[in-house]
């Protein structure tokens, strides 16, 4: 090697070792930029604690934890149920009961409506099973569609909500339900009732100020899996019938 070969190969090895100084130092000063997953993951955990943080602080009885301090079951008051909430509060995958409701003054409040797109991120949640819709007075349509995407859902309430009646269609698609309880829910007739036979695996029904009639509890001779069942119209005021049904 000539003497300008060795001089440059020296000036270039210097420089190298430069650059590998330079980059550890930024490196551990934390100059060098973050792996973007990383930073996305580490910002999306954080949204998700303030989330709750607000919702604790807004309705301190919504979320409860376990001895560890995990989360495994929520209530999603009417003013954090916009998709990117439901997004977030989606990704608590030890939840086991979750509850979205709304209240008397949602829409003064300026509350956000409840989505198909929003309910689908409850997909997150892999052990939830019991899901609850309550006192809402406005839904977005197709709801009821996104729910049926819930296949870890088990039981599913519908409390004093305002659905049109085509809407129920989807829980004929609803496969996975065991329990059932529709309450309050005046639209809910019996033409939705005979959409419930569709539901193989359902063992209990609860069926409480609803259209359904005498004529139409007939058809639930048809839901083979039914064992258990609870009915009072909303034209009943005094009686209930409880009692199961024999094969």
């Amino acid at each position: 090697m000539g003497a300008t070969s060795a001089r440059n190969y020296l000036v270039c090895q210097a420089m190298i070792n430069l650059l590998v100084i330079a980059f550890l130092y930024f490196e551990s000063s934390g100059t060098v930029a973050a792996d973007p997953d990383a930073v996305a993951k580490t910002r999306s955990v954080n949204e998700v604690s303030n989330l709750l943080q607000n919702i604790s602080s807004n309705a301190p009885w919504a979320i409860d934890r376990d001895t560890n301090g995990t989360v495994v079951s929520i209530g999603i008051p009417s003013r954090y149920e916009d998709d990117h909430s439901m997004e977030l509060l989606g990704s608590l995958c030890t939840v086991t009961q979750a509850a979205v409701f709304g209240g008397s003054k949602r829409w003064e409040q300026g509350s956000p409506i409840l989505t198909e797109r929003g309910i689908t991120f409850l997909a997150g949640m892999p052990n939830l099973t019991h899901l609850e819709l309550a006192c809402l007075s406005h839904l977005d349509s197709g709801v009821l569609r996104g729910v049926r995407a819930l296949g870890q859902v088990r039981h599913l309430t519908l409390y004093n909500i305002a659905l049109a009646r085509q809407e129920y269609r989807w829980l004929a698609y609803a496969t996975n339900l065991t329990h059932l309880d529709i309450e309050n829910c005046s639209s809910f007739g019996d033409q939705e009732l005979l959409l419930l036979t569709n539901l193989i695996a359902l063992k209990d029904l609860r069926l409480l100020g609803t259209s359904v009639s005498a004529e139409g509890t007939n058809r639930m001779s048809q839901m083979h899996a039914l064992t258990n069942i609870v009915l009072k119209s909303s034209a009943e005021s005094n009686t209930t019938l409880k009692g199961s049904l024999e094969k």
